[in-house]
């Protein structure tokens, strides 16, 4: 057995659902892709500028010889840390939010196998990335053979589907590549189809920030029509993955991934209530955590805005309160969106006191909702 037989086998003991191996060459078809995408003005504002360091991995470490790329699998079973329907007013998150922090967890993983390197290769220098790394994940899974790329860009494995936790060890020593993976879409063209926003332009050309799940973690308030269009997305968007056709077949992971305490349907109301403390313990251990309290409380506030159940307005004259304009502002517009006498009758106590301007013009709106 040779050492990367030794090393995909270990992988597989402890928890790894797909590993591959690639060379360490730059990846020039992904920063001419960046550099169009760029120009088309698509990209989100968070995305790392620095195209080449995205792309050329000697830039990261100079004698860099091999990437491993690893998949863990976050799809579960229907019925793991099933609480639907728990609460009356409730959000949905997308899959890769409900549970801890992946980041940790695949980086816990990957540690382990820099360690297995290490009893073979004593000198070896190694660098882990967990998707806040420079690198392109899907780019370097792509190559070492992980899967192919989805027409709307997410990187699709046969077998598990595209709900993968991906990242890459960057080494100083060569190792036998593996092969990349044939296209497998074919025709069909359901993400396209799907998407709420049209964001999928073409295949493989997406406008990330016309995504859904780019406006739960956006900054502001965002227009009316986005607004209405979250329905009950707490934190991010599946639907273009919801649809495919390997998503319904595939196989869930090796069950690392535990539903957090959240759950997947979140209380909104709890949400809303959370002190800086609660949110740091609960919500800290999320992939969510790094956007603040503040945007996902918004969220919560156009949930219950689209769930339009006047039994939420208690709910929504509290966040009316807020010391913070965007948390009053995301509350006018919920109250005016549900409706009816106690409606107006709040945002226009509301609008004799606000100072801010920008509540203020959402309090105004929500009465012309309702007169």
């Amino acid at each position: 057995m040779t050492f990367e037989e030794r090393l995909k086998k270990y992988a597989k003991e402890i928890g790894i659902d797909l590993i591959g191996i690639t060379t360490a060459k730059p990846f020039y078809e992904a920063y001419n892709r960046l550099e169009k995408m760029k120009r088309l003005g698509y990209l989100s504002p968070w995305t790392e500028m620095d195209f080449k360091k995205r792309c050329f991995p000697k830039l990261l470490m100079k004698d860099a010889a091999s990437l491993i790329a690893v998949g863990i699998s976050y799809l579960v079973k229907e019925d793991d840390g099933e609480e639907d329907d728990k609460t009356l007013f409730y959000g949905k998150l997308a899959r890769f939010a409900q549970f801890e922090d992946y980041h940790k967890i695949l980086r816990s993983k990957m540690e382990e196998l820099v360690s297995f390197i290490k009893k073979k290769y004593p000198e070896v220098k190694a660098k882990i990335f967990v998707d806040t790394g420079p690198l392109i994940d899907r780019e370097v899974a792509y190559r070492a053979g992980l899967g192919f790329f989805g027409k709307n860009s997410a990187l699709i494995n046969p077998e598990y589907g595209s709900f993968l936790a991906l990242g890459e060890i960057l080494l100083n020593i060569p190792l036998k590549p593996d092969k990349p993976m044939k296209n497998g879409c074919g025709d069909c063209i359901l993400c396209l189809k799907a998407c709420p926003q049209q964001a999928i332009k073409a295949p493989g050309e997406i406008q990330t920030n016309e995504c859904l799940s780019h406006y739960t973690q956006e900054k502001g308030l965002f227009n009316e029509k986005i607004r209405r269009k979250l329905g009950l997305r707490l934190w991010g968007c599946d639907t273009c993955q919801e649809v495919c056709p390997y998503n319904q077949k595939a196989r869930p992971g090796s069950g690392i991934f535990k539903v957090h305490k959240l759950g997947k349907k979140p209380d909104l109301e709890q949400i809303l209530k959370l002190s800086n403390r609660e949110y740091r313990k609960l919500v800290g251990e999320t992939a969510m955590a790094w956007r603040g309290k503040r945007i996902l409380q918004r969220n919560a506030l156009i949930n219950l805005g689209n769930l339009k159940d006047p039994h939420a307005i208690s709910i929504l004259k509290e966040a009316l309160k807020d010391p913070r304009p965007i948390i009053r502002g995301a509350a006018a517009w919920a109250i005016g969106e549900i409706g009816g006498k106690e409606a107006k009758t709040i945002l226009a106590r509301a609008l004799q006191k606000e100072k801010d301007e920008q509540v203020r013009e959402e309090l105004r709106k929500g009465l012309e909702k309702i007169l």
